[in-house]
């Protein structure tokens, strides 16, 4: 006969059905079964925001990635009224993206931090739960599925939140203090050597465009500080503003090569949105490419397709395999991305698109110089209060133009690096994949090694 329960009417808008899924079911001898709420406290003293005052804000990375400095606010720009204020040591989640694995413990250098009310914080009782043991496990694949489905549960009130009371209720299975301390040990160890491949992965990111840029450009620089008053010839004006103009100056460099504008070296152009009202305009045989895909890399395939009358019936045009896109304007760091077509597509009216190269000029020597180029582009877009690139910034962005073979060399160089890069990417991922799987069968007691 099936067991009955009761529940109160008022907590039916977040019931859910678990579909079956149970984590954990045998435990092993020693371990119990243990409600967040009987090892954990929500810390509830918050800090009222002063205008005047400075706020280091920290975020949570999704898969488990950890926490990060995000910026450092003045109080007259933080909306919130109040905040939390970090602890070393601390359980630290993101609501809004619990589900993707948005789980951490608060590190030493980010001790005296905040964080919005979205980031609810918890003070683990350490004679019953290492930190770090709840961290693994509320970073393991089938115990995210179980935090996805509580999340959705309320998605109609609060867009999909993974909310404290029901962190706090959550039974999870809990070995004796020592076993998990033991199994912190084993994932620390490996963790070691994950931190030294992605130090050195940074690193190679770092200087991937060292050398290109520094054949291309002699730095002249200078360092204003906050100087009140300084010059620029009037040359070099071409957008107002103070900060602009110190920016400019901060900036300077002398190019090694002839200049030449980017209208000069090829087409621009852009592309179109179909009407959404007409279904007959998607989901056909032209891929269809939004700034949300360009990312650095060579676009292979689309989220979104295109008919044959969807193209004819905007401003949308088929641009040849080898195009380069330069995402004018997006959420994020979208923004001055680029991209390479791999494939013979259309894109929406985000996307700035070159084509016909003049025969002098090595395509991926321009898309390398545009990416080496990132953080300047959207300068330039922030630079008079505008938010986005436009068609006409793109085509006048200069470029130093060396022959064509030193073009190929350079290419070659930089090409070689991102090789590099790949290769230390997938080592880590090997790395990664170890280390989950070794961490899930210690988590569910299948090894003891």
């Amino acid at each position: 006969m099936a067991e009955v329960i009761e529940v109160n009417w008022k907590d039916t808008f977040q019931w859910i059905v678990s579909d079956g899924l149970t984590l954990f079911e045998d435990l092993p001898e020693g371990w119990k079964r243990t409600k967040v709420k009987d090892i954990c406290v929500q810390k509830k003293e918050v800090v009222e925001v002063l205008n005047n005052e400075e706020y280091k804000m920290v975020g949570v990375r999704l898969e488990g990635k950890g926490s990060f400095h995000r910026e450092t606010l003045s109080g007259s720009d933080i909306g919130a009224k109040y905040l939390t204020k970090l602890e070393n040591g601390a359980f630290l989640y993101s609501k809004l993206f619990a589900w993707r694995g948005a789980f951490t413990v608060v590190p030493n250098s980010q001790n005296g931090c905040y964080v919005s009310s979205e980031f609810p914080l918890f003070y683990v009782d350490k004679t019953k739960a290492n930190p770090y043991y709840l961290y693994l496990f509320f970073t393991l694949p089938d115990t995210l599925k179980l935090v996805k489905k509580l999340s959705v549960g309320s998605a109609a009130v609060s867009r999909n939140r993974f909310k404290e009371e029901r962190f706090l209720e959550l039974e999870i299975p809990l070995p004796p203090i020592e076993k998990q301390n033991e199994i912190v040990n084993i994932w620390q160890k490996n963790r070691g050597e994950i931190n030294k491949l992605e130090v050195q992965l940074s690193q190679k990111k770092d200087d991937l465009f060292t050398d290109f840029t520094a054949e291309l450009w002699e730095d002249k620089g200078i360092n204003l500080k906050d100087e009140k008053v300084f010059s620029i010839d009037w040359s070099s004006c071409n957008k107002w503003g103070v900060e602009f103009a110190k920016e400019k100056l901060k900036n300077r460099r002398t190019p090694n090569y002839n200049v030449k504008r980017i209208t000069e070296i090829c087409n621009v152009s852009s592309g179109g949105t179909p009407s959404r009202k007409e279904k007959k305009y998607f989901n056909g045989d032209i891929p269809w490419v939004k700034t949300t895909e360009v990312r650095n890399n060579i676009i292979t395939e689309t989220e979104e397709t295109i008919t044959e009358l969807g193209l004819k019936n905007s401003s949308a045009k088929l641009y040849p395999s080898g195009s380069l896109i330069v995402a004018m304007y997006g959420q994020g760091a979208t923004r001055g991305r680029t991209g390479k077509l791999g494939i013979e597509a259309s894109t929406n009216q985000a996307c700035a698109v070159l084509t016909e190269f003049s025969p002098n000029v090595n395509v991926d020597f321009v898309w390398y110089y545009l990416m080496s180029e990132y953080s300047n582009l959207r300068k330039l877009a922030s630079g008079n209060n505008q938010p986005n690139l436009n068609a006409d910034m793109i085509k006048n962005y200069e470029i130093p133009l060396p022959p064509r073979t030193k073009q190929n060399e350079l290419s070659i160089t930089v090409r070689n690096a991102y090789n590099n890069i790949s290769n230390l990417e997938q080592q880590l991922e090997e790395k990664y994949n170890e280390i989950s799987n070794l961490i899930r069968d210690l988590l569910t007691g299948k090894t003891g090694k």
